[in-house]
């Protein structure tokens, strides 16, 4: 019996449609806690239970459940295909719809088988194709759920139920008895039928073959358990020599426990003496550190100006009085009598009247030199003094500093006086603290980083005089010497009982292949989720070498990814290994409060 892929369709986690194929030697299914590992082994378990007809209404997907709407239909499934003297598939299946309430109804369980007979296909009862092809006393050898199953064999009751079933062998001490057996057997039927026909002949050169094939491989399971015992004993020396050292032990983790203190000093200091020159400069207006002399000096020389301005605003405002008084004074010397107005006449007919020696006022002649001629020019002179007084009194009523620069810059002055003067004052000590806080504590970085380095060289000393023992056996040593003779212990103890397991698991299994002409896979959930990583390198490598088609779901192959803090397939084991291996994972999402979010990817990985 060769499994060759499984369809789970809505089964819980696995949202939609889901694909295994599977190898015919290992295929592995890594997976971290949550994503999906258990969940996948029970769709199995579920799709071979033909001991309840109940529709387990759990086992519907939350997230497809969330999607429908009232009145929508979908279906869980899980179909198995594998060959059986021919290609046979088994599906399980039933429907679920949302009903006008929200709720959830499952309903038409279905059980159906597919075996193909001279190329037709015929649909058969899936609980009696089941029984016919993988009964349940044999299912019950074959599913290994945790560790824990793998002591069915301890259950002398149930072992010899199994060899009651599949063989004519009533009592056994162990493998190499069971295969002497087959020995004996095997030279009585080769004497009892060699004179049968060429068909019988046939029958027992395969069961002699069949016999040699186990013969080796129960020695390479021996070299294997020899290799096995060998890193025991190594790591039994490597105790013995710990034990030796338990004061070296003691010095090392003193010495890393000093490492350790000195470098969280280190990162407090440094997280101390982390200053942003740059950012400071403006945001906290380091740039003002030099402003107090240059705030001086613009103060002093506004007081300068404003003072200036104020001598020549007087000044300017003398000379106007005095050219105004000089203007009153000349019209004064008409001894107090009323003159004609100063544009009377006015300037072209003065002129022209100059010119012809005439005074047209009167209409008597004026000639050059006369009194009425030097009145005239008098007149005439009058009235362009009179347009320059004018023009002079317009100009004086102009201020004399007609903008507002030197009033503004004594206005910023007094504003930077005061709270703000103080305030940039201030910045100096301010800069000068922080600049010799951050250089004391550069001292005691400096000094912490010197200790640090001396502890090195004295740990490098150290390892250097505990030639063959390593720096995290030592580590590892301190902790518990005790607790590592115990472990030590319980890792010889498990060693033996992984070896009893195997070899009747793999004796059983040829049992079953000679009672019954055919072979069963061995479908593991998590079996070592309490092993040591010695009895995980035991459990694989026999895996890997035995000729069996084997499902293992794991997550003993993830490692913890240190940049990014997830966990990632340890390629280097897994190049160990020549098998089809499947990653799942929980979908980005995921909200372990809804239930809803969740789904299991599925990604082929070789």
């Amino acid at each position: 019996m060769i499994l060759k892929n499984i369809l789970i369709k809505n089964f819980r986690s696995y949202y939609g449609e889901n694909r295994f194929e599977f190898s015919k030697g290992l295929t592995l299914i890594i997976g971290d806690n949550g994503d999906g590992k258990t969940t996948f082994f029970e769709a199995l378990e579920w799709l071979f239970d033909t001991a309840h007809d109940n529709i387990p209404t759990n086992n519907v997907s939350e997230k497809r459940k969330s999607e429908l709407t009232e009145g929508d239909e979908d279906e869980v499934k899980v179909s198995l295909v594998f060959d059986h003297n021919g290609e046979i598939e088994l599906e399980k299946s039933f429907k679920f719809f949302k009903n006008e309430n929200g709720d959830i109804r499952p309903h038409d369980l279905k059980f159906v088988g597919y075996q193909n007979i001279d190329s037709e296909r015929i649909v058969r009862k899936g609980k009696q194709l089941l029984d016919e092809c993988f009964d349940t006393a044999l299912r019950r050898y074959c599913l290994f759920k945790g560790e824990s199953d793998l002591n069915v064999f301890d259950n002398s009751e149930a072992l010899k139920t199994l060899v009651n079933t599949f063989s004519n062998i009533r009592q056994f001490e162990d493998y190499v008895k069971l295969t002497e057996q087959f020995d004996a057997d095997s030279e009585k039927i080769a004497l009892r039928e060699l004179s049968k026909d060429k068909k019988q002949e046939r029958a027992i050169k395969d069961l002699e073959s069949r016999k040699i094939q186990n013969s080796t491989q129960i020695q390479d399971v021996k070299q294997e358990i020899a290799k096995k015992e060998k890193a025991v004993s190594d790591y039994s020396i490597s105790l013995e020599k710990l034990e030796q050292n338990q004061e070296t032990c003691e010095q090392y983790q003193n010495i890393k426990k000093r490492i350790e203190m000195k470098m969280d000093d280190q990162r407090k200091l440094k997280a101390m003496t982390s200053i942003d020159y740059n950012t400071n400069l403006l945001d906290k207006y380091w740039i003002m550190r030099s402003y107090p002399a240059i705030l001086k000096e613009f103060q002093d020389k506004v007081s300068a100006l404003n003072k200036e301005k104020r001598r020549l605003d007087r000044a300017e405002t003398e000379r106007r009085a005095e050219e105004k008084g000089k203007r009153e004074l000349a019209n004064d010397l008409l001894n107090g009598k009323t003159p004609l107005p100063w544009y009377v006449p006015d300037e072209k007919t003065m002129q022209e009247m100059i010119n012809e020696e005439v005074c047209k006022v009167c209409g008597r002649p004026a000639p050059k030199g006369s009194e009425p001629y030097n009145f005239m020019v008098a007149k005439l002179n009058d009235y362009l003094r009179q347009m320059s007084a004018k023009k002079e009194d317009s100009e004086d009523e102009k201020p004399f500093f007609p903008n507002n620069y030197i009033d503004e810059l004594t206005k910023l002055s007094n504003q930077l006086s005061g709270y703000s003067q103080q305030e940039i004052e201030g910045k100096k000590s301010e800069i000068d603290d922080d600049l010799a806080f951050v250089l004391s504590r550069k001292r005691d970085l400096d000094k912490i980083n010197h200790d640090i380095q001396e502890a090195e060289d004295e740990k490098a000393r150290l390892l250097i005089q505990t030639q063959g023992i390593s720096e995290d056996m030592l580590d590892k040593g301190f902790k518990d010497f005790k607790g590592i003779t115990e472990l030590r212990s319980r890792e010889e103890g498990r060693l033996i009982e992984l070896k009893r397991d195997l070899i009747v698991l793999f004796a059983i299994s040829n049992i079953t292949t000679l009672k019954r002409e055919q072979d069963y896979p061995l479908i593991f959930d998590a079996p070592t989720s309490s092993f040591g990583e010695l009895k995980e390198y035991v459990f694989y490598n026999i895996i890997d070498r035995i000729d069996k088609q084997c499902i293992i779901v794991t997550k003993d192959l993830l490692e913890v990814d240190q940049a990014s803090g997830t966990k990632r397939l340890n390629a280097e084991k897994l190049s160990r290994l020549e098998c089809t291996v499947y990653q799942i994972n929980k979908a980005s999402g995921y909200n372990p409060l809804d239930l809803s979010t969740i789904q299991t990817i599925v990604k082929p990985i070789k």
